[in-house]
């Protein structure tokens, strides 16, 4: 494609020196450019941003996206665009033909719950004879099961295309996006028509990026803006910023949808029901009368999502009544309430430990408190809730305390350790969090080393009693710790699971 085409369709204005290059690709990464290629230069640095245009054009650029003129010597066509990253989106999917033309496209936003519903949502496509694929925080699933590691929720526009594209080149005809606040501030997602837009719930979460929750509002509600006349908003009633997104999707033409735990919605969900294997519930709406379910998740926020779900696969065009079944032969996401002991994990061979351990991707008061809450809840009289849990270290200080106090209010005994401290002082995190624990309501102690506290939590006395439930909190499906050296190799999962087998072990 001529970069005028581009220009034309995209908008900005087109400095060429009377030169209109051919353009294949467009790369936000200067080490990713090649020969045809338009380069974004976004840096707030206009000495860094001169400094990589010089790479970009070594490597072959044949043009630089930017928002103002670079005075670069021997610089590349400059296409200049008022709202660069949004440009940069819809130039990767045109040239790439727009591979997710032919999908049916849903984007998923909110503080928690985001991973869970889209699992949910590919789950219940998949059984009903579609290809789904997703792209998130645990990990980007393709068609044809295919599994690629993910650095961000979200990728950038030009990684987020590619993996489309590969995605339709599989027999991919569905697409499900999780959706950060981070993402969708710096437009990673334009260039994508949404069929549906989903709103999980809203707590404090990332305010050392956005500053208050104001902004971190306004950044969720950057999806509901960006929705065609006809699509869908599905939203959950019992939040109190669904209302603003509701209105913001009006204002598009969107169809709405909401969904409720509490009261009456489009989609209701009552009856609520905590058992040793998940939750009982009934459904109704959308032509349902009554339909009682059983979730074989934990807690009331995954019968939100599972409402989410539902309303995504209206969208997708299943049928609700084939939804609901679906919904019964479900799994956790990677990481997100994950069943490790008790019989959850079958595990070499299906060797199971007697208490319950659970691992979580909880890092947020709100996530953290639901997640003991439901653990409390589904829990046999006389058992032990331990839960295993830390802060990130270069993320919002004001949230540590009071991860500390909803913790101590639902647990029987606290271990705080490190939780990808990066460059901070682990021991001042956690003394940041044992300011905020209620001592009065539980047991807590300090263990920085992270496998060293979650062997305490698993001790063979803990284990040997089946009313008793862990819960590893804050890393979920993750298999790096963050420290002030660099990236180690780290993973929950994997650890509990030796610990477990090494307890049938001593048992045998």
């Amino acid at each position: 494609m001529k970069l005028s085409q581009l220009v034309e369709a995209i908008g900005g204005v087109l400095h060429s020196g009377g030169t209109d290059p051919e353009v294949t690709a467009a790369q936000l990464d200067s080490r990713q450019v090649g020969p045809g290629h338009i380069f974004a230069a976004l840096s707030d640095s206009q000495v860094e941003r001169e400094r990589f245009v010089k790479d970009a054009r070594r490597n072959g650029a044949a043009a630089v996206l930017t928002d103002c003129s670079l005075e670069v010597k021997h610089a590349p066509v400059q296409w200049i665009h008022p709202q660069p990253t949004v440009a940069l989106g819809k130039a990767c999917h045109q040239l790439a033909d727009n591979p997710a033309r032919d999908m049916t496209v849903i984007g998923i936003t909110g503080t928690n719950g985001k991973t869970t519903t889209a699992h949910l949502v590919a789950h219940i496509l998949r059984q009903n004879g579609m290809r789904p694929g997703v792209l998130g925080t645990a990990g980007h699933r393709l068609a044809n099961d295919t599994w690629l590691p993910a650095s961000h929720t979200t990728p950038a526009a030009p990684v987020l295309v590619d993996l489309v594209a590969r995605h339709r080149d599989l027999g991919g005809d569905c697409l499900i996006l999780e959706l950060s606040s981070h993402a969708l501030v710096q437009e990673r997602h334009a260039g994508l028509i949404f069929d549906a837009a989903v709103f999980t719930n809203l707590t404090r979460e990332h305010l050392d990026y956005h500053g208050d929750m104001g902004a971190y509002q306004a950044a969720k509600g950057r999806l509901f803006a960006a929705l065609k006349p006809g699509a869908r908003a599905i939203g959950n009633l019992d939040d109190h910023a669904w209302p603003s997104f509701s209105a913001l999707a009006r204002e598009r033409g969107a169809d709405i949808l909401t969904t409720s735990t509490r009261q009456r919605a489009d989609l209701c969900a009552y009856a609520l029901q905590a058992t040793s294997q998940g939750i009982t519930f009934c459904v109704q709406g959308m032509g349902i009368s009554e339909q009682k379910i059983r979730l074989p998740l934990f807690g009331r926020f995954n019968v939100e999502n599972a409402l989410a779900a539902l309303g995504c696969a209206l969208v997708a065009g299943v049928k609700l009544d084939h939804a609901l079944a679906s919904l019964a032969s479900c799994t956790s996401a990677p990481g997100r309430m994950e069943v490790l002991g008790a019989g959850g994990d079958p595990f070499h061979g299906g060797v199971t430990s007697r208490a319950r351990v659970v691992v979580d991707y909880a890092h947020t008061p709100d996530a953290l408190g639901q997640a003991l809450e439901a653990l409390r809840a589904s829990q046999p009289a006389g058992g032990r809730l331990i839960c295993v849990f830390g802060c990130g270290g270069e993320r919002d200080q004001g949230k540590r305390p009071l991860m500390g106090r909803v913790a101590s209010q639902q647990a029987d005994h606290l271990i705080v350790t490190n939780d990808n401290s990066r460059s901070e002082d682990p021991n001042a995190i956690a003394q940041d969090i044992y300011a905020g624990i209620d001592h009065s309501a539980c047991s807590v102690e300090i263990d920085l080393d992270r496998e060293r506290a979650i062997r305490a939590a698993l001790a063979p006395e803990v284990l040997s009693d089946a009313r008793n439930t862990v819960l590893v909190a804050g890393k979920g499906h993750e298999t790096k710790q963050l420290d002030a050296e660099g990236a180690h190799d780290f993973d929950d999962r994997a650890l509990i699971r030796e610990i477990l087998q090494e307890d049938m072990s001593c048992r045998a």
